[in-house]
């Protein structure tokens, strides 16, 4: 540090070029250091809030379930619109019939905290969907009552979670859990949080899965017969995961 003297006296204390640039430097590397922890400690509170978003829609669903027989909507092919939309029977989606029925008080709530959309309901958190068709007039439902989910029990059968379509490189409102099709407009769970993905399951809780913590999990069927396994290790190995 440089004293200039002024009069005889010392006058104000300057630092030097030198001393500038290595404290830049010292600044620097504590940035540096920094930063990743920063980022860490981010991502980590969007997966909590996205577990936390997803327990919400649980309870939602717990109600709507006991006011509905035990059925639980969700049609593959349904609209944004609260109006409905004759062209798909008047179908909405299962986020806008939850907050519809009044079971969630916005649509907030269905986007996950990593989602940079946040105002298209068709990128919003992906459930399994069911096929609408007159050869089986139950598909916009699913029964909860089924004894094969049951049977492989509540806890092991997710019903939402993050998921990511190949085909429009967004996040999908419905989602096939099982299988490698990239081709079409569906989501597969997205392993956005720290190579995890958060899923809700039957029995109302929420958890974040790897890879690997796939395999003993289960999935409702779309054509209501067994539970699907969204685990096999086809599955682990293939594109069926999708992080960015």
């Amino acid at each position: 540090m440089k004293t200039t003297v002024i009069n005889g006296n010392p006058g104000r204390r300057f630092f030097t070029l030198i001393e500038l640039l290595v404290v830049i430097a010292i600044i620097a590397i504590l940035a540096a250091m920094l930063l990743p922890a920063l980022n860490k400690a981010r991502e980590k509170a969007k997966a909590i809030k996205c577990l936390s978003n997803q327990k919400q829609i649980g309870t939602a669903i717990t109600m709507y379930l006991d006011s509905n027989n035990q059925f639980f909507y969700s049609p593959s092919v349904a609209t944004a619109s609260e109006a409905g939309d004759p062209a798909n029977g008047m179908n909405v989606m299962w986020s806008v019939r939850l907050k519809l029925d009044k079971y969630l008080p916005t649509y907030n709530i269905f986007y996950c905290p990593t989602n940079t959309i946040t105002n298209d309901l068709n990128c919003s958190y992906g459930s399994f969907y069911t096929i609408v068709s007159p050869n089986y007039p139950n598909y916009p439902a699913v029964s909860m009552k089924n004894q094969k989910y049951a049977k492989v029990g509540f806890s092991k059968l997710a019903l939402i979670g993050c998921s990511w379509s190949v085909s429009t490189q967004k996040q999908c409102y419905r989602m096939i859990f099982s299988g490698d099709i990239t081709s079409e407009p569906y989501g597969r769970p997205f392993l956005t949080h720290a190579n995890q993905v958060d899923l809700l399951f039957a029995d109302g809780h929420a958890a974040a899965k790897g890879i690997n913590e796939l395999k003993p999990l289960y999935c409702p069927q779309i054509y209501l017969t067994n539970p699907v396994n969204i685990g096999s290790a086809a599955d682990r190995s293939g594109s069926f995961y999708y992080k960015l």
